[in-house]
């Protein structure tokens, strides 16, 4: 579905107030896209629901006991995961 967004999205620049011709986009996001930060929150969104599920359906020891509540820690563009340090979380966040 991204991709059909980017490939049908296109951009005008304003030129002294008159739109110019159509540019489209065609190469996907780059590097200071104001979309990127929108698309960065929806899938750690994503994960997030995933990690918790996988966690209620018992796929992943339970961090509780340790006082930790959260999973994942967001800052800018990087992702913190806590788990336990065993094969089977291992194994279950990779399929994830």
């Amino acid at each position: 579905m991204l991709a059909k967004l980017l490939r049908s999205s296109s951009t005008r620049v304003l030129v002294n107030g008159d739109p110019g011709e159509l540019i489209y986009h065609q190469r996907g996001f780059r590097q200071g896209d104001p979309l990127s930060p929108m698309l960065f929150v929806c899938v750690m969104d994503v994960l997030n629901s995933i990690i918790l599920k996988a966690e209620s359906y018992g796929l992943l020891q339970s961090l509780l006991r340790r006082g930790i509540g959260q999973r994942i820690s967001l800052y800018a563009y990087d992702v913190v995961l806590f788990m336990h340090p065993v094969r089977s979380d291992l194994e279950t966040v990779k399929q994830v």
